[in-house]
């Protein structure tokens, strides 16, 4: 359906007239949209609470989430490859886990990120622009328990806004091949209880500020050849720095 470009409205059908012109679906709960790059609309779905969107126009993903959003339903989102562009998630109030992959602008989004209060997962992959984040973004998402970053190559140290996550338990970072440190001030993370890194190479340190992450159960390293040296017990120089954390392991996982 490659070359699909509207989906039109039924007509002359008593059935459903009911329902609005373009009320074509008005129990679809879930919905999968996969490389439909000409298509530009859709009908209203008042009850949608998952969408997976991947290689479609920004514009149908803004009008697909406009149509709901009066009275807003979604709780799980995908997007992959998408251009994506600004108000996108305006009024998304109800939204609990969200994926970003493979896309660009991500500083488009980020005034409508501040409106998701709600949001306990949010994954981010190989997508640019991740840095513009500014720290409202992140004192906004005061519902997010879960927080995945992978295979950003350009990321260098993660924003600092992330210490402003009080609520996080679950942190991973995998594949940012040049980050090269952890926010200072990582302490902020109150209630983080795991903290998985992965093929993160020049990363070479762990903060002090490790020590105040009192809730902090489990801490992961994978391929960080240097930062598994500081952090080998009995004498690395960071190991003083994490010897609270009940389980610390190194290698595949």
């Amino acid at each position: 359906m490659g070359e699909l470009k509207r989906w039109s409205k039924v007509e002359h059908d008593d059935s459903v007239h009911h329902l609005g012109p373009y009320y074509l679906f008005p129990r679809l709960r879930g919905l999968q949209i996969i490389e439909c790059r000409k298509l530009m609309r859709l009908p209203s779905m008042p009850q949608l609470e998952s969408l997976i969107a991947r290689g479609i126009l920004g514009e149908l993903l803004i009008s697909i989430l406009a149509s709901s959003s009066s009275t807003p339903t979604l709780k799980r989102l995908h997007i992959e490859s998408i251009e994506l562009i600004s108000l996108i998630f305006r009024n998304q109030y109800l939204l609990r886990k969200l994926s970003i992959k493979d896309c660009c602008s991500l500083k488009n989004i980020s005034d409508g990120m501040q409106c998701l209060s709600a949001l306990e997962t949010l994954r981010i992959e190989n997508s640019k622009d991740f840095e513009a984040w500014n720290i409202s973004v992140w004192e906004g998402l005061n519902s997010l328990r879960i927080l995945n970053i992978s295979d950003m190559p350009n990321l260098q140290v993660l924003p600092q806004g992330i210490t402003c996550l009080t609520t996080l338990q679950h942190l991973s970072i995998s594949g940012l091949v040049n980050l090269t440190a952890l926010p200072e001030h990582i302490s902020g993370l109150s209630q983080l209880c795991s903290l998985k890194i992965i093929n993160c190479p020049k990363l070479t340190a762990i903060p002090q500020s490790v020590r105040g992450l009192t809730s902090l159960q489990m801490l992961k390293i994978d391929r960080c050849p240097d930062l598994k040296k500081r952090c080998e017990q009995p004498n690395g120089p960071d190991w003083p720095l994490i010897r609270h954390i009940s389980t610390v392991a190194f290698g595949c996982f």
